[in-house]
């Protein structure tokens, strides 16, 4: 695919792992419904802007607070749904490779529907794997030259 990706936008394979299989498919997407490469459609215009005037914002919020929300997002879910919709998934043979499982908290019910076990331990894993992910944006890798810091919560 990355070859494919080479011949049709060698901007974008430059820069694009080989290893990295969804960017390549994402650019080989756009290239075959827009006709253009997607290194193209990213480029800033003539003038040095970009396309668009953006700015980033992250909220700050504390880390208790924080985690309380995380915990009780993962509770509504569950209370929506979220365990009958993985068994659903895995009834209809979504393989456990596909992107829907890739998801947090996905694959450890998939993994709790294929061998059971303590929900309650499945659901404090998916909770406590959620908190790293709410960092500062620089940890996040974040490109943005100017962001806004707003208070959450407090």
């Amino acid at each position: 695919m990355h070859a494919r990706l080479a011949q049709v936008d060698p901007a974008s394979a430059a820069t694009i792992s080989l290893a990295d299989a969804k960017r390549i498919v994402r650019a080989l997407e756009v290239h075959q419904l827009t006709g253009r490469p997607l290194s193209e459609l990213q480029r800033v215009d003539g003038l040095g802007h970009r396309r668009y005037n953006l700015s980033s914002f992250a909220l700050s919020c504390p880390r208790p607070l924080l985690y309380q929300r995380i915990e009780a997002r993962v509770d509504q879910m569950l209370a929506a749904g979220w365990l009958e919709e993985v068994r659903r998934l895995a009834a209809e043979g979504v393989s456990p490779g596909a992107t829907a499982f890739q998801a947090l908290g996905y694959r450890h019910l998939l993994e709790y529907v294929r061998t059971g076990g303590q929900l309650t331990d499945v659901v404090a894993l998916i909770q406590a794997r959620h908190a790293p992910l709410c960092q500062a944006p620089a940890h996040l890798g974040c490109a943005a030259t100017r962001v806004e810091l707003a208070g959450v919560g407090r």
